[in-house]
């Protein structure tokens, strides 16, 4: 399956996170996700990661900061990578500028709050799953692997 790459964002606002809940007519329930997208407009991952956080929210970071390098959900079925990224320290600058076929409703919650979703399996996007691992160091998160 190929189709453009995209970008998957979280987002900091005073300590929290941002979350959306996104309506999609392809899917029988809303699901719930950090901001991100299709990476499709100017090939620059680091250009779109900007673009969906503002266009999807309204707020805007001067810190944005890459995970990883481009990140396979499954090499072995899609060749579509997602690039993670960190937005450190966001504003609100403006309102929504949603596609038409867009529906989403944004949340500013705890980490931990955030966390007890992924863990409770209310959480069905595997991007936004890995970004938030991937954002822990930065984040002063520690995991002990022992």
């Amino acid at each position: 399956l190929r189709r453009p790459d995209s970008v998957s964002v979280i987002a900091t606002v005073d300590g929290k996170i941002l979350v959306q809940e996104e309506e999609r007519p392809d899917l029988a329930k809303p699901f719930i996700s950090l901001p991100g997208g299709r990476a499709d407009r100017n090939g620059d991952p680091l250009g779109e990661a900007k673009r969906e956080l503002l266009e999807e929210t309204g707020y805007r970071s001067n810190a944005v900061i890459s995970l990883n390098k481009p990140t396979w959900l499954d090499p072995c079925v899609f060749t579509v990578p997602y690039y993670p990224f960190l937005a450190l320290g966001c504003e609100r600058v403006m309102e929504q500028d949603l596609d038409a076929n867009e529906k989403i409703e944004v949340e500013v919650v705890p980490m931990h709050a955030w966390l007890q979703k992924i863990w409770n399996r209310e959480i069905d996007d595997s991007k936004s799953i890995a970004t938030t691992l991937l954002a822990f160091p930065h984040l002063g998160i520690s995991v002990s692997f022992s």
